[in-house]
């Protein structure tokens, strides 16, 4: 192989310091940009999770309000049932009991 002449081996030296300093820059300027693409996704990455976090409360509140919903109507039976029976019972029962507490304030020992 042929020895290259000075000038030629200082062109090739010269070309790949110019291609280094290229690389060089483009790093350099990747690093600047690169804060703020940090915060960029780091914004993106908080409001994708915020997002979610939301659908999650959502779900949870409305799966709350209608199990709320769902024993407020459980428990307002239950009363209506509680009032009918007791309604039942005074009906069947109240001459019963009528004559009972008759008999318990007329018989009751008097104090001097």
């Amino acid at each position: 192989m042929a020895a290259l002449p000075h000038i030629e081996v200082i062109n090739r030296i010269l070309i790949a310091e110019k291609n280094a300093r290229g690389i060089a820059d483009e790093v350099h300027a990747e690093l600047d940009r690169l804060p703020a693409a940090l915060e960029k996704e780091r914004d993106e990455l908080r409001e994708k999770y915020l997002a979610r976090a939301n659908r999650r409360i959502e779900t949870v509140r409305t799966t709350e309000e209608s199990y709320a919903e769902e024993m407020e109507k459980v428990m307002d039976d239950r009363l209506s049932a509680a009032i009918a029976s007791s309604e039942d019972a005074a009906r069947i029962h109240s001459d019963e009991w009528v004559s009972k507490m008759f008999d318990m304030v007329i018989n009751a020992p008097f104090r001097d």
